[in-house]
C-alpha cells in the first residue's frame, strides 16, 4: 500500500507538470457562396502565412489571419482539376511544401486549450483516486487499531 501512495504524487506531477504543445493539421474545404460561386476556406495554418490556392488551373493569393484561417472568394461557378494550397514559390526552383512551415509552427489555440484541459482532467482524476485510496488506507488502519484493543 505504501508503494502506491508514494507513486501517486509522482504520476500526478508527471501528467500535470509536463508542458505539451498541440498542433492542428491544416484543413481546406470548398464551400458554395450565397451568389453561387465557390469559396475556399482553410484553417490550421501559421498566422500571417502567405499562401497560394490552386483551384484547377486558377490560382489565388491568400493570407492566413491571426488564428491561422483564411477565406478566398474565387468568383468561379465550377472548376476542373485538383484543389491545392501551398506556400508561394521562392526564387529557387525547389518545390513548395504543402502545409504550414515546419520551422515556425504556431499551435491552434483551440487545440492547445483542449490538450491542456484534457491533461488537467486526467491529473484531477488521478489526484481524486489518490485521495480516496489514502482515505481508505487511513480508515482501515483506524479500524484495525480499534479492533486490536
Amino acid at each position: 500500500m505504501r508503494w502506491g501512495v508514494a507513486v501517486l504524487p509522482v504520476m500526478f506531477v508527471a501528467t500535470v507538470g509536463v508542458p505539451c504543445q498541440a498542433l492542428a493539421a491544416p484543413e481546406v474545404s470548398l464551400d458554395p457562396a450565397p451568389d453561387g460561386t465557390l469559396t475556399v476556406v482553410g484553417n490550421g495554418w501559421r498566422p500571417g502565412q502567405h499562401l497560394v490556392v490552386n483551384l484547377g488551373r486558377a490560382s489565388f493569393a491568400a493570407l492566413a489571419d491571426s488564428t491561422g484561417s483564411f477565406e478566398v472568394s474565387t468568383g468561379l461557378v465550377s472548376y476542373q482539376g485538383p484543389l491545392a494550397v501551398h506556400r508561394p514559390a521562392t526564387s529557387s526552383r525547389a518545390p513548395a511544401r504543402l502545409g504550414p512551415a515546419e520551422d515556425s509552427l504556431a499551435p491552434n489555440p483551440l487545440a492547445v486549450l483542449f490538450a491542456q484541459s484534457l491533461v488537467r482532467g486526467v491529473g484531477l482524476v488521478a489526484l481524486l483516486g489518490g485521495v480516496l485510496g489514502l482515505g481508505t488506507a487511513v480508515a482501515r488502519s483506524i479500524r484495525r487499531r480499534i479492533q486490536a484493543r
